[in-house]
């Protein structure tokens, strides 16, 4: 999933430093902890991606990309994340 994570944000890549691969790849295991993958169905991978993205940039990964006029403003991933959230969780399931 690292692989699928820089693709898709190569934002969090330009800045990378020795040890920082590592710290995507526990903050995307974080992330799969924390989501239910019969909830979220085919939404998983991109539920996990956008979480441990929003993640990231409360790291020292998206320091450069957080406003330094509303540092704790909400990340633009954590918005997607929602987003993703909310359909993920409409209607009814049988678990």
């Amino acid at each position: 999933m690292i692989k699928a994570f820089m693709t898709r944000f190569p934002e969090f890549t330009e800045s990378m430093e020795d040890g920082d691969k590592e710290l995507v790849m526990a903050t995307l295991k974080a992330a799969e902890a924390e989501l239910n993958p019969r909830i979220w169905g085919t939404l998983f991978e991109e539920g996990v991606l956008y979480l441990a993205a929003d993640k990231l940039m409360r790291s020292r990964l998206g320091e450069a990309l957080r406003d330094p006029d509303e540092p704790a403003a909400q990340s633009v991933y954590a918005i997607e994340f929602e987003r993703l959230a909310r359909i993920a969780s409409m209607g009814a399931r049988v678990l």
